[in-house]
């Protein structure tokens, strides 16, 4: 249970960054009128890398507008036009966090004011089916990670409870002894969390070998990435240690407070 926690827990968070790149990679065509001069430009360009919004941006002038024209429709317009009819443009990429309608709209209307601007491209479409699309994966990993984590909680506490039950006599004898409450439960904390070390070791090597997998025949670059390895390895470790502790002890400390005839 604590491999597959781990293993969901490592997609959603790649799922996440995935996401983040799809939404950066949408493109927003500045498309600039004949009378841009070359300074108009480079303020246009400083405003861009300046902009909370903009992630990048690159200058395509009409000589490259009229060279990426013939490579994708092999012909060129300027043999039968006699010049040259695209115009300079600027191709911008949105951080994710504004790569939406709502954000997007906005900045359209306020680049459009801008006197050497003649039109802004952009396909609201495509953004609005990206952005519902990547919200019902994210909803759906969450919804698995919830019934993951109800799951491991059920059984690994329950697995523990069992193990408690099956000492309660013994807790009862301690306690008539004159053992204090923390003397009684402390051994089944302590057993439960190298218990719950040793899973977690187990659960981390496992994933280890699914992200060398994924690394070498999938071509994955889970081993490069040390943010989402050391996250996976601490939620898994912070939620194995955690149960067990905590369902040993309040295990433990049910039989401790018990009568003795309730114990049967």
């Amino acid at each position: 249970m604590l491999f597959m926690l781990g293993l969901f827990t490592a997609l959603l968070l790649m799922s996440h960054r995935i996401s983040q790149n799809l939404k950066e990679n949408v493109t927003m065509s500045v498309v600039l009128s004949d009378s841009a001069t070359s300074s108009d430009v480079e303020r246009l360009m400083n405003m861009f890398a300046n902009s909370r919004f903009v992630s990048q941006s690159k200058y395509i002038s009409k000589d490259d507008a009229l060279r990426e024209h013939i490579e994708k429709l092999g012909e060129n317009p300027e043999t039968f036009l006699g010049y040259n009819p695209l115009n300079a443009s600027i191709e911008l990429h949105m951080k994710a966090e504004y790569a939406s309608n709502d954000s997007v709209a906005p900045l359209v209307n306020k680049i459009e004011s801008i006197p050497i601007v003649q039109q802004v491209v952009y396909q609201p479409d495509v953004i609005s089916k990206l952005d519902e699309n990547i919200k019902v994966v994210t909803m759906i990993f969450i919804g698995v990670m919830a019934v993951l984590v109800l799951i491991s909680i059920v059984l690994i506490n329950s697995t523990i409870r069992l193990g408690v039950y099956s000492r309660r006599f013994l807790i009862h004898t301690m306690s008539l002894v004159g053992a204090t409450s923390w003397r009684i439960r402390a051994p089944f904390v302590k057993q439960n969390l190298v218990m719950g070390l040793i899973a977690t070791i187990v659960a981390i090597a496992l994933l280890a070998g699914a992200a060398y997998y994924a690394n070498t025949y999938l071509g994955i670059p889970i081993l490069n990435d040390i943010q989402l390895i050391a996250t996976v390895s601490a939620t898994v470790a912070v939620f194995a240690i955690l149960l067990t502790g905590l369902s040993a002890n309040a295990s433990a400390a049910k039989y401790v407070r018990m009568k003795y005839d309730d114990l049967f």
